[in-house]
């Protein structure tokens, strides 16, 4: 039988060995931050073994694990000297550190020094009147729950990026994480504390599917998940919606709380819409 057409109850095996394999995907760089969470609450959300097995159905595309990125290979690889090459000179890294320790404590003992001068002459300063820093303002952030808030969010995001093609969305009263890619890479993008930034791009991959940010509307999306699963706003854990395309399927995912029941994944298919908890 094939794995994803199993009927067969997932257990709290089956989620654990698919949400193992969806962290070394992450790990070894093949998904981003944002595809992971998304996976790992639709492995939550699913109900039988073949919904686990077609969260990470395209992870064995290609057979075998993709090597990780330099960063995440181990440390021991690179300090293995290689056949033919000299080896270091003696003492060479020890008389490095001698000097990097002394320049330490040069500049410590220095600004010691500086910082009992100003000491000094605080303690002598006859203006008795009380200085107070005025807090620093911050930009107000914008709400991309409401349509007009998200609207504002995306020509922001436009500006950075010319594009708002993606693979997945995290979407919260406070703050946006999407997976911004075009035809080579997957970038992730964050809005937070009124700006956005960049993380550090991966390659795009086959299974990559993209959605239109322009076409969605966070606040619909998220009331209709809350109705088809026959739940009220005390029942979610937090306001946030994650968003992907599995498939020719928007599927739109939502936290409830523990006594209430695992995460609601919500598969949108033009104007139909089926729930699976």
């Amino acid at each position: 039988m094939d794995a994803i057409s199993n009927p067969a109850s997932a257990g709290r095996g089956d989620r654990r060995r698919a949400i193992r394999e969806v962290n070394n995907a992450f790990t070894q760089g093949r998904i981003t931050a944002l595809d992971r969470e998304s996976r790992v609450a639709q492995v939550k959300a699913a109900r039988t073994r073949g919904d686990v097995a077609m969260v990470t159905r395209d992870l064995h595309v290609g057979g075998g694990d993709a090597p990780g990125p330099a960063w995440a290979r181990s440390p021991a690889a690179s300090s293995v000297q290689q056949p033919g090459t000299p080896a270091p000179p003696a003492g060479g890294p020890q008389v490095v550190r001698v000097v990097v320790a002394t320049a330490v404590v040069l500049v410590l003992v220095a600004a010691g020094l500086i910082g009992l001068v100003f000491s000094m002459l605080s303690s002598v300063d006859s203006d008795p009147i009380e200085r107070v820093t005025p807090a620093p303002t911050q930009r107000p952030i914008t709400d991309p729950m409401t349509q007009a808030g998200w609207e504002e969010l995306l020509a922001g995001l436009r500006e950075q990026t010319g594009a708002t093609l993606a693979t997945n969305a995290s979407i919260s009263e406070t703050r946006v994480t999407v997976d911004v890619a075009d035809s080579e890479w997957v970038t992730p993008w964050r809005y937070r504390d009124g700006s956005w930034e960049s993380s550090p791009r991966t390659p795009r991959r086959e299974w990559h599917q993209t959605l239109d940010l322009a076409d969605l509307e966070p606040a619909a999306l998220y009331q209709q998940a809350l109705d088809h699963g026959d739940l009220r706003e005390t029942d979610v854990q937090s306001r946030v919606i994650y968003i992907g395309m599995r498939g020719d399927s928007l599927s739109v995912i939502v936290d409830v709380r523990p006594t209430v029941g695992q995460a609601v994944s919500l598969q949108l298919e033009g104007d139909e819409a089926t729930r699976a908890r």
